[in-house]
């Protein structure tokens, strides 16, 4: 018996994060997920953490992982070096558009996790699924942090 799949079917994609921020949101193609692992169409998709500072380094982990059809999942974690963010409000497309050029945005420096973080379960369960701690330099206000991720075709 032959089974056709079809490849744009929307698949639930396991969202992780980790913030040392207390005040935060996320979006992801400017609408905030109602779970942390929304069915999404194959394809780009911009992911958003909207984080309130308050004078203090803020440090991050982010992985996101695909479901396949047999139960099993595939990494579609962004690359540390694409996560850029700004503290001037961008234009919503910023939000929604993959093919937006976030040039002008700083990129987030690599981190340096303290012992008491690294034996935390759930930073350690980051790391292990290739989670790469990041972070944004002291200051005060909202900031937004901007990457793309994609998303494969369902098998």
């Amino acid at each position: 018996v032959l089974r056709w799949k079809n490849p744009a079917t929307p698949l639930a994609v396991r969202l992780q994060l980790w913030l040392t921020a207390e005040r935060f949101s996320v979006e992801i193609d400017g609408i905030e997920p109602a779970t942390s692992r929304p069915l999404l169409p194959p394809g780009r998709h911009v992911l958003t953490i909207i984080v309130d500072r308050d004078d203090e380094p803020v440090q991050l982990l982010v992985t996101a992982e695909a479901e396949e059809s047999d139960g099993g999942f595939v990494a579609v974690t962004p690359s540390p070096g694409s996560l850029r963010w700004t503290d001037t409000e961008p234009r919503p497309w910023a939000r929604t558009d993959p093919n937006f050029i976030a040039d002008s945005w700083q990129r987030l420096t690599e981190a340096k996790l303290t012992a008491a973080q690294t034996e935390d379960y759930h930073v350690r369960k980051l790391l292990e699924a290739g989670g790469t701690p990041m972070a944004i330099e002291r200051g005060t206000g909202r900031v937004w942090i901007r990457t793309v991720f994609n998303v494969p075709n369902a098998w």
